[in-house]
Order: structure tokens, then sequence, then C-alpha cells
């Protein structure tokens, strides 16, 4: 019996026909490049698709929704896509493999202790600006995995149609969420990828390019109305409210998931386009004891001895991890080993991969 905080809309149009999807731009660029355009005909987009709400700029214009991936598009997923990527080098072969599996173990932990996944903030919950009477997008994936990992003699096709129905309700109403919104629903995709690649190809499980496509929509949606991976107060070293810091954290934690299964999966609908240029000047992941801070207080103390600390040895990059990985011994590398929660040593782990 489903939980009652599952709470699913009626799926959008059907996705039918032979001929893949053309023209999708990468998901990684839609991350963070709002500017880059998709030529869509507007008059072969279902009016459903149309009716969506207007959304205005910090600047006050207004930012017209995006039809750049209409649900009629005909679709069928190409055989290669989620599919293992062989690496020549035995040590990248290996980091790989245990990437896969520390992946895997977040599923587990979800639906075993309840806890969210280290790139999902323990708090997201109360995070919320505005009260809302939409289903939270993340209750429902965890509640699915949940009936997946410990549901004994469950129907797996019901379920995975029942994700597929959620995934289908995101990419009809995305257009229309806010900061928390959009944030959940990207959240709630990547949960449903990582679901996809735990359980394999099967014939209920047949609709990995909707999931990427939906993906790339609520990227381009976050991209365009809510800015970059970093805010200019964290690159100048200045006090950020706590609350933004949560969603610039969560969406660089975010960001580098999908970075790391496509390094080591096929994950890309289209061609790679030139990324994300941010990501490698973006803060390594946030240090244990400000992404576990329970209130605003908490995490204000922390986060001040935390830009005390970059002022005296320089604020830890993405592109850092590189050479610390190699590193045996140094000020920043006992600095970071000190700080870094379980993703961190992740990020650290694939740095080879995605950096």
């Amino acid at each position: 019996m489903l939980s009652e905080n599952i709470q699913l809309s009626q799926p959008v149009n059907g996705w039918d026909g032979e001929a893949s999807p053309t023209g999708f731009i990468d998901m990684f660029d839609l991350l963070t490049n709002p500017d880059m355009g998709i030529d869509i005909d507007i008059g072969n987009v279902p009016d459903k698709i149309l009716a969506t709400s207007d959304h205005t700029t910090a600047s006050g214009h207004l930012q017209q929704p995006s039809f750049s991936l209409p649900a009629s598009l005909s679709y069928k997923d190409p055989s290669s896509l989620l599919q293992r990527r062989e690496f020549s080098q035995v040590d990248l072969q290996l980091t790989s493999d245990l990437a896969l599996h520390i992946l895997s173990s977040y599923l587990y932990t979800m639906a075993d202790q309840g806890s969210p996944p280290p790139f999902i903030h323990p708090s997201y919950q109360y995070l919320k600006e505005i009260d809302t009477d939409r289903p939270s997008p993340l209750s429902a994936a965890m509640n699915l995995a949940k009936m997946l990992f410990i549901g004994h003699g469950t129907n797996k096709t019901l379920i995975w149609k029942l994700i597929q129905t959620e995934q289908e309700r995101l990419l009809y109403d995305y257009s229309k969420f806010n900061r928390w919104q959009a944030l959940e629903a990207l959240q709630s995709i990547i949960l449903y990828i990582l679901l996809r690649i735990n359980e394999g190809r099967r014939d209920y499980t047949n609709f990995d390019t909707k999931l990427f496509i939906s993906l790339n929509a609520i990227c381009r949606h976050i991209s365009t109305n809510f800015g970059k991976l970093v805010s200019s107060d964290e690159l100048n070293g200045e006090m950020i409210p706590w609350k933004d810091w949560v969603f610039y954290e969560s969406r660089r934690r975010s960001a580098t998931v999908i970075y790391i299964i496509d390094s080591i999966l096929y994950a890309r609908i289209s061609e790679p386009g030139p990324g994300m240029p941010e990501y490698n000047h973006a803060p390594a992941p946030s240090p244990l004891t400000l992404w576990n801070a329970e209130n605003e207080s908490d995490w204000t103390a922390g986060y001040a001895n935390y830009l005390h600390a970059n002022t005296a040895d320089g604020m830890l990059k993405n592109a850092d991890l590189v050479a610390l990985r190699e590193a045996a011994t140094g000020n920043q590398n006992e600095r970071w080993y000190a700080y870094a929660d379980s993703f961190g040593l992740l990020v650290t782990l694939t740095a080879n991969l995605i950096i």
C-alpha cells in the first residue's frame, strides 16, 4: 500500500514512436549556462505544455518559461545509455567501481535509516521559503525508494510505473517551481537515476531518456532563474545567509553527483558541450560541521570559523582536490581530511575522473 506521503498526479502526454530525440543541450551546460538556446518550433508544442507560469528575473524582466523539452517528442532509449564506461588504466577502473558502490550505498542508507544522501541537505524539509500544497518531490522519491528496497513481495513494475509518473509530473510542472521546489525536483530525478542504475535495464525501467530529458529541463530552469553554482559572497570570503548557502552547496553537490555518474556510465543524451566553467573554481564540498548544522546560529558560528581559516590558508576549491589526492602531506591536505564529510571524500576519490 502506498504511503500517504506519496502524491502523484496524472502523467502528461505519452511518448511513443521510434525516432530518438535530437537537439537537446548537455545537462552540464544547463546547470550553469542560461544563454544556451534550443531551436524548437513552438507551434508543435502541445497547449498543455505551453500553459506554464511566467517568471520574473532579479532585474524585473519577465522570464518566459522554457519550451525546449515538449513532452510529445517521440522517444526511444539509446542502447548505450547508463552502460559502464571502460578505462584502460586499472586505477581508474577500480576508482569507478568503488565510486559506484558508494553511490549505491546512499540508496540503502536512505531506505534503511531514513537518512537522505549527502547531496541532499539533512534539513531540506524545513528550508522552504513559502508554504505550498504541492507534493514534495523528495518525499515521494524517498518513499518510492523505500518501497523498492524494503518491500517484501513488492510489485516492481507498479513502483517503476509510479516513478515514471512522478518523472512526468516534474517535467510538466518544473517551470512553475521556486528555487527549493526546483532543487528538490533535480535531486529527485538524480535519485531515480541512481535507482535505475541499481536496478539495471528491465522492461519496466525502460525510460532512461525521459529521466535525462527531465534532468536537462530542470537544470535549465534553475540556471535561468536562480543563478550559478557559487555566489560572489562565497568567492569573496564574505558571510552569506544560511538558506542561500544551503541552496548553493546543495546544488553544487547535486551537480557533482551528475558529474560522477557521467564519468562512470554513459549518461548523456546529446554531444557534450563546454561544461560548467565555474565548477573547478567553486568551493570544495563543505566541512561536515557546516553541512550538518541543525540551525542558523550553529551554522553562522561554524561558517565564521571556516572563513577565518580560509583567510589564513585559502579556500579549497574543487580543482585543488586533484593535487590534494596525490599529496601525502601539507597543511591543506591535513585540513581537508580533518573536516571533509563522506561526500567530500567521494569527490576526492573521483577527482581524476571529474575535474
